[in-house]
């Protein structure tokens, strides 16, 4: 992350904290997510630990002495800097917990809910920040190709999985990148981002390098999006992100039914956990995954895979 991303982000601060924050080193590159919880410290996390903002010098230190609380004022006063002072318009995706800021960075919200009469719920008190670094990791994936894809040019049906937090999404995006970049073979991807994880877009333009073959479908349901995919775009591979439903699973049927294939992300500590998911009996049941790349942190903050086959017999 360079100077520019730091400075977007000091703009969704609180006035009164800015000054503070921009003196203090970030160690943008190391950086993964900001916490802001009300009430509590401002919390920045890094691959091999946390630091905490605090009011003196050197402002971010590993020790909590002097830290900046949060307030409940300060945190409607981010918000209203998040959404451009137009709440309204951006509500849709903040009763869906999150926000997309300019540069791909994505914001989880959390707090008191209240049922609406569709049986929905929307946000009434948001009282807890996450804000999720965009880290376009160029290259991190390019160790997986030999392993997901075919002699005949195509990919393996495959799935990467690890704990929240570990850099599934990004390991999928980059992936994208390079199956649908100039030295890649022409195959035409089409990536389902519900949530706007992948491809970050902005009135539907994409804020991350996704590659020159890649269409990007967003704010839609995995399993609408997956069809209207197969009728329009004519896909070689859809990318999807976080697979967690029935109904998912089932779309997926389907598209490899019709010859799609498939690259595809689900939460899972490890093999087992992911075996054992009841969610996901019907891909497993049919064997529709032909990789399965297990993703997991160090304790130094790096990044390490397992590459499995269809019947989570590890590969490497």
């Amino acid at each position: 992350m360079d100077r520019k991303i730091k400075e977007q982000l000091l703009t969704f601060f609180p006035v009164e904290m800015r000054e503070h924050l921009q003196q203090a080193c970030w160690n943008e590159d190391e950086l993964e997510e900001i916490h802001i919880r009300v009430g509590q410290p401002v919390i920045f996390s890094y691959g091999d630990g946390e630091k905490f903002f605090v009011k003196d010098p050197p402002y971010l230190d590993r020790c909590c002495l002097h830290p900046w609380i949060a307030t409940e004022q300060q945190m409607r006063q981010m918000l209203n800097f998040m959404c451009s002072y137009s709440l309204y318009a951006y509500a849709g995706d903040m009763n869906a917990g999150f926000l997309t800021l300019p540069g791909g960075n994505r914001v989880g919200i959390l707090g008191e809910m209240r049922q609406t009469k569709d049986g929905g719920a929307a946000m009434e008190y948001p009282c807890f920040f996450n804000i999720r670094i965009a880290k376009e990791k160029k290259g991190c994936a390019k160790g997986l190709l030999p392993y997901i894809c075919q002699k005949d040019d195509d990919i393996y049906h495959t799935l990467i999985f690890a704990s929240p937090g570990v850099g599934k999404t990004t390991y999928l995006r980059d992936c994208i990148r390079l199956l649908a970049g100039k030295e890649a073979v022409a195959r035409n991807i089409t990536v389902i981002d519900e949530r706007y994880e992948i491809g970050a877009s902005i009135h539907g333009i994409p804020q991350n390098d996704l590659g020159m073959r890649t269409d990007v479908i967003s704010g839609c349901r995995k399993e609408e999006a997956m069809l209207l995919a197969l009728r329009t775009m004519n896909p070689d591979i859809m990318a999807i992100d976080e697979l967690g439903t029935e109904r998912e699973d089932m779309a997926l049927d389907r598209m490899v039914s019709c010859g799609v294939r498939l690259l595809a992300t689900a939460h899972a500590g490890d093999i087992r956990q992911l075996f054992s998911q009841k969610g996901h009996r019907i891909w497993m049941r049919h064997h529709v995954f032909q990789r399965y790349v297990y993703l997991f942190r160090q304790p130094d903050g790096s990044r390490k895979f397992q590459i499995f086959d269809e019947k989570g017999e590890r590969i490497c």
